[in-house]
């Protein structure tokens, strides 16, 4: 789909037509909301109206109709460069080891972070991200962070070390398109035990446990890796640092899907769901890679 086209005439002749759109790439749709296309677009005959020039004696009116993508008549995935000797340098790679004072400019709030959501000054190289009593809710503000998605099929790890004191405290990753519309992979401790589980919220639909199972061998760090390929996503984790992965659980990849314009984000998420607490979630990296689709 695409909208809020204009068209561009370069000094060589060639006409262009720059519009918002969205990718068919899954449902329809993306993850990736609008983004900016480049079509390339020629310039037709075509008949607007029939004139009687005189009694019995008709002839055409002609305008010129612009043609967007003229070879296949659709919108390509992909396109020859305008400038064949400028070359288009992209690299969908994100990676943050949190060495910095301030935070990276790739990273996005829901809304404005409630003072003390997180520090980069508490622990060296270390995002503490600090937990909340609020949770998703419609126009809320809670302990969630997260990086633009540019591709629909990518891979996010990060390394988390968490020590809840309390039952109900909650930390871990998120896949979230809107307040009403996320999974969350966490560890969380329930009647003063470790359980790794997976929350999903489709919209129009209550937030479930799609899986849960207890961590008995967790001594406070975690791997956490989000793998989404083809039509599926998968979850993993690591108890040793990243040295191995198990499986956790997989679902389709159209949980989380754009609906309108806005994109999909992945981050990280913590919450004493309700009450109040001092606990916090370290976060030793984070490492993003997108696979573009053929």
């Amino acid at each position: 789909s695409t909208g809020h086209a204009d068209l561009v005439e370069l000094n060589d002749g060639r006409w262009f037509m720059v519009s918002l759109g969205i990718r068919n790439d899954v449902s329809g749709t993306s993850n990736m909301g609008r983004e900016t296309h480049l079509m390339p677009v020629t310039w037709e005959p075509a008949i607007a109206r029939w004139e009687e020039v005189r009694k019995g004696v008709w002839e055409p009116i002609e305008y010129m109709w612009p043609v967007v993508a003229p070879q296949t008549g659709k919108v390509e995935r992909y396109n020859p460069l305008v400038f064949p000797d400028k070359p288009q340098i992209y690299s969908d790679v994100f990676e943050d080891n949190f060495d910095s004072e301030k935070l990276d400019l790739e990273w996005n709030f829901r809304r404005v972070p409630q003072k003390n959501t997180y520090s980069l000054a508490a622990k060296k190289g270390v995002l503490r991200l600090n937990l909340k009593p609020e949770v998703f809710e419609l126009r809320g503000q809670y302990s969630l962070m997260g990086i633009r998605q540019k591709e629909s099929d990518f891979e996010f790890s990060t390394q988390m070390n968490f020590a809840p004191g309390k039952n109900g405290e909650e930390a871990g990753i998120s896949i979230f398109q809107q307040d009403n519309n996320y999974i969350n992979f966490t560890i969380s401790k329930l009647k003063n035990n470790l359980i790794l589980k997976i929350t999903v919220k489709e919209r129009e639909k209550e937030a479930s446990i799609l899986k849960e199972s207890s961590l008995f061998n967790f001594k406070g760090d975690i791997t956490f890796k989000l793998v989404s390929a083809g039509e599926k996503y998968q979850y993993y984790y690591s108890l040793d640092k990243g040295m191995n992965f198990s499986l956790f659980a997989e679902t389709v990849n159209n949980i989380v899907i754009c609906k309108g314009y806005i994109g999909t984000n992945i981050g990280l998420y913590a919450t004493s769901n309700g009450k109040p607490t001092k606990s916090y979630a370290d976060y030793d990296w984070v490492k993003y890679q997108g696979q573009t689709r053929k």
